[in-house]
């Protein structure tokens, strides 16, 4: 559902890891078990935006970028430059959080590996999500 306005009480948590064999041609990853680590980025499309881009250790040295790429005044994109490594639930995932306060329909929020940090439309490796924002 959609969210009071100015208000996140109904965002969507968008949790994802990366997974792999492949790790060793990543360039700047290292695998950890199965999970593999570099940077990745959350981009959304459609009627909602990224509300909360994590930083992923905290004050450490690992960064997360949150930025509007098509100047419509949303968040919609959200890059990460490792996983999550706090010692709490969550580590060795990548987290973004979507919300929508005001325009029912379709948000689609792509993930990918991103050691360009540009987005996922040229990513080799990438999933994704569709929300449906309802009144």
């Amino acid at each position: 559902m959609l969210s009071a306005p100015g208000q996140t009480n109904n965002d969507v948590h968008n949790d994802a890891c990366l997974f792999g064999d492949d790790y060793r041609n990543w360039g700047d990853s290292y695998n950890n078990g199965n999970k593999v680590n570099g940077v990745a980025t959350f981009q959304s499309v459609g009627v909602g935006y990224i509300s909360a881009c994590p930083d992923p250790d905290g004050a450490g040295p690992r960064t997360a970028v949150l930025s509007d790429t098509n100047g419509d005044g949303r968040m919609d994109r959200c890059t990460q430059s490792g996983y999550q490594q706090k010692g709490i639930a969550g580590d060795k995932e990548f987290h973004a959080r979507m919300n929508n306060t005001n325009m029912p329909g379709y948000q689609s929020v792509t993930f990918c590996y991103d050691p360009e940090r540009n987005g996922c439309a040229d990513a080799k490796y990438q999933d994704g999500i569709f929300i449906n924002w309802i009144p």
